[in-house]
């Protein structure tokens, strides 16, 4: 059932993969009513045509609707789950992922969760994929036994199942502390993943949007042994982790890292910092100018500047020359 009240007209969300879009929505207070009485009422018919949102729900949709969702008996929720499993679109697997965290599937079919989580991770469209690694993450916080899963995924020759990985980890944050740092060690591989958006996921929203917000210390301790392989590949992902909206306590050590691949010959690597150079712009100019003065010296410093400077992220550097 689609809605015509959209969160805001033309929003659409694209995957990395430029998959096809799909719009965010919100049920209105009548739909919504409709899902109610067919959970009050156990209109298992009426379920099943109203859940097929055909849509990314909105929070406060998804909520009541998960709400919903929770109050059905069980043998319902297996019947609607089996529906769904079955008839997986992009639009309404999102239902699909509160069914299985509502029965909390991992804990009693064990084999039948992967098969789930491993056939959405391997879907063309974007938002299956998402689902797949929010699934896999409660999971791995839920029991210690799903590690091992996780891990086959990190080594994975697929590299949707990697990606699975990569993305899966976000979870880890709100799970203990012995738990994220035992993640942190399998994910090592994939910081020099050939694949670019396997290790830019992982750089981007994992470390960057989650684990330097939440376990900061661990995270830049982490990064700093990994800093210490000679590889170009891990450098760009190390450097990539503060390539976006870095917190203004995290600037010094963003160009800490910065001036430890000074030297990479990489190009990926000296975009790469730039791009570091660029964010910490925005809150610490003044530590961007220290820096460049300091090691002008460089060629590629030299070109960092100049880049900075036509581009106008950088303002106050003109006394170098």
């Amino acid at each position: 059932m689609k809605s015509d009240q959209t969160v805001e007209e033309g929003i659409e969300i694209i995957d990395d993969y430029d998959s096809p879009r799909l719009k965010r929505i919100i049920l209105s207070t009548d739909e919504l009513d409709l899902v109610s009485n067919a959970v009050l009422n156990v209109d298992i018919a009426s379920l099943k045509d109203l859940l097929n949102i055909g849509g990314v729900l909105g929070t406060s949709s998804k909520q009541q609707v998960q709400k919903g969702i929770n109050r059905l008996p069980q043998e319902v929720k297996i019947e609607l789950l089996t529906y769904f499993s079955e008839n997986v679109e992009p639009g309404n697997v999102q239902v699909l992922g509160m069914l299985t965290k509502s029965l909390k599937m991992w804990q009693t079919k064990t084999e039948e969760f992967y098969d789930l989580v491993e056939s959405l991770a391997l879907e063309d469209e974007w938002y299956p994929r998402e689902i797949a690694a929010e699934l896999l993450g409660e999971a791995i916080l839920d029991s210690q036994i799903h590690v091992d899963r996780f891990r086959s995924y990190v080594d994975s020759d697929q590299v949707l199942l990697r990606r699975l990985a990569a993305l899966s980890a976000r979870a880890l944050t709100r799970g203990k502390r012995e738990r994220f740092e035992e993640v942190l060690k399998i994910l090592e591989p994939l910081m020099k993943d050939p694949a670019p958006h396997v290790s830019s996921i992982l750089s981007r929203v994992t470390i960057g949007d989650r684990f330097l917000k939440w376990y900061p210390d661990l995270t830049i301790e982490w990064l700093e042994k990994l800093s210490h392989d000679e590889d170009s590949l891990v450098h760009n992902s190390v450097l990539q982790s503060f390539a976006q909206n870095i917190e203004p306590d995290l600037a010094t050590v963003a160009l800490e890292f910065v001036d430890k691949f000074i030297d990479d010959s990489s190009r990926d690597v000296r975009q790469m910092s730039e791009q570091v150079l660029i964010q910490i712009c925005k809150i610490r100019e003044d530590l961007v100018s220290m820096w460049l003065e300091k090691n002008m010296g460089k060629s590629a410093v030299v070109e960092h500047w100049a880049n900075l400077s036509a581009s106008g992220a950088l303002k106050s550097a003109e006394f170098i020359f």
